[in-house]
């Protein structure tokens, strides 16, 4: 039995290999029929999925033998491996325009005309850009790129390697000839929809699995105040001891039935990155920073946050669920892994990219995109939890209502109608509030 096991897992592993390049046929034109094109795949990626969530449970994966590395260096001599690997890219944590797509989720919709959208994909790939990928503006390190001009096929054959080596494979990779990752994902139409390819791909691997049937459970069940103590924790730890920002999963209750509100499309599931939490409160409240993805081009537009009220009950009608997505602990694992390997096989490499860091440590740049410390709307995203808007408003220091990829405040009826009933009619003819005008609701 255990030699079938392992014959099997290497079956798969090889299988998967040879199918990681794998793009999407030309007759799938939605992501309906994207998720059923992944799940007649996904028999041969069952298998791995448990082995590698049975090491994880049994705390033998690469996450849980670097804990306990971390734990060794740091009481022999102070040194914090993750903080070692991490801080090299640590300035790309917080949402910046420079280290976003240049393309925002809803673009990716006309390669697959979407019933879901691609937070999920979009977002993990995207992390992985920003933990993975280093950037050789000048070429210092004289990689052979073949010229756009002469040939163009080798030139983007080249740059699809590298993504195929970080989205694939989780590799790190050093891109030369461009700055950031805007810069690379706005830089040439074969190179964004292959990224956009690499995005709807990475959703049906991501989603379409065992463990992405938790959409049964997360939109029927409470979000506890036990639970939220958990996640407090958790994600402290994850962004302030180790370094990293975790992908969080959000879920609204549905009613009716699930099946028909699926088939409608009238789940409210998103998933983003979380980068801060604010101190936790005496009634035991908290407010998540989330970095969104709707505005690639302004990136403190992207900040989205959501307070944590375990004793509202309100609070509790408008998520059923908020929790760490399944597989990014073991994701961190291989990253940090990979990361330390890369380092430690090329010295040069780290020597380049330290320094740089180090430089930026001294020479901050003039705008950075902290979150704005000025109040969030959570008392209107609880009276009307309904309402898509609402979980990504809040006041910028002009005392304007500010939405992400709504620039010009044009905002809708329904918004309107909830300002008014809250605001009185003064907000018909004028946008700006005192913040104080929030407090009470």
């Amino acid at each position: 039995m255990i030699r079938f096991t392992i014959f099997f897992l290497i079956l798969s592993f090889n299988l998967l290999a040879q199918n990681g390049n794998i793009l999407i046929p030309k007759e799938i034109k939605t992501q309906k029929q994207l998720a059923i094109w992944q799940a007649k795949k996904y028999p041969m990626r069952f298998p791995i999925e448990v082995y590698e969530c049975l090491k994880h449970w049994m705390r033998l994966d690469d996450y849980h033998i670097f804990l306990r590395k971390k734990q060794e260096e740091f009481s022999r001599n102070q040194q914090d491996l993750f903080k070692k690997v991490f801080e090299i890219n640590e300035h790309r944590r917080i949402p910046t325009t420079d280290n976003q797509f240049a393309f925002s989720n809803a673009d990716v919709t006309p390669l697959c005309d979407n019933n879901f959208r691609y937070c999920h994909s979009y977002t993990f790939i995207q992390t992985a850009f920003n933990r993975l990928a280093h950037y050789d503006p000048d070429n210092f390190f004289g990689f052979s790129v073949p010229d756009k001009t002469n040939y163009p096929e080798e030139w983007f054959d080249f740059y699809r390697k590298l993504i195929d080596d970080l989205v694939l494979k989780r590799k790190p990779i050093i891109i030369p000839y461009f700055k950031n990752l805007y810069e690379f994902s706005d830089s040439d139409p074969k190179i964004i929809n292959y990224l956009k390819e690499r995005i709807a791909i990475k959703w049906a691997e991501r989603n379409v699995n065992f463990f992405g049937a938790r959409i049964f459970k997360s939109v029927k069940e409470t979000f506890s105040k036990q639970e939220s103590l958990e996640l407090y924790k958790s994600l402290t730890y994850q962004i302030n001891e180790l370094h990293y920002n975790p992908i969080l999963w959000l879920a609204r209750p549905v009613e009716g039935p699930l099946f028909q509100a699926l088939n409608n499309g009238n789940i409210w599931i998103h998933v983003m990155q979380a980068y801060k939490v604010s101190e936790l409160a005496e009634d035991g409240s908290y407010v998540i920073y989330f970095w969104d993805i709707y505005s690639p081009q302004d990136a403190d537009k992207a900040v989205n946050t959501v307070k944590i009220d375990p004793n509202s009950d309100k609070f509790h009608n408008a998520y059923s669920e908020i929790e760490q997505v399944h597989g990014d602990r073991i994701t961190v694992g291989k990253d940090i892994k990979n990361l330390t390997k890369f380092y430690e096989e090329n010295p040069k490499y780290y020597d380049f990219f330290y320094s740089q860091y180090l430089e930026r440590l001294s020479n901050p740049p003039s705008k950075y995109y902290p979150p704005y410390k000025g109040p969030a709307l959570p008392p209107l995203i609880l009276e009307d939890g309904s309402h898509w808007y609402w979980p990504q408003a809040w006041i910028n220091p002009e005392g304007l209502i500010v939405i992400p990829g709504n620039e010009k405040n044009n905002l809708p009826k329904e918004v309107k109608k909830v300002l008014v009933k809250f605001l009185g009619k003064k907000w018909a003819s004028n946008k700006i509030f005192d913040p104080k005008d929030f407090q009470s609701l």
